[in-house]
């Protein structure tokens, strides 16, 4: 499962090995919002091996790894 992190924030991987990013759709006028505590900064989609192989294949939509919260932001 992907998770959303600025390149401050990188994912630590307790349970999955992240090996590569990639700007969402928009970037960096973004409504994917880094996970991080208390950040606010455009995420990047942050893949593991199986999903970066996808993504190499052509695959562009993942799903997202959400522990307690997911961050969006909305246009004004």
């Amino acid at each position: 499962m992907a998770v959303i992190r600025c390149l401050v924030h990188k994912p630590k991987g307790r349970t999955r090995n992240y090996v590569a990013n990639v700007e969402p759709i928009g970037f960096p006028d973004t409504a994917l919002v880094c996970g991080g505590k208390h950040c606010s900064s455009p995420g990047y989609i942050w893949l593991d091996e199986a999903e970066k192989v996808d993504y190499d294949r052509g695959k562009r939509i993942f799903d997202a790894f959400v522990a307690s919260a997911m961050k969006m932001k909305a246009k004004p």
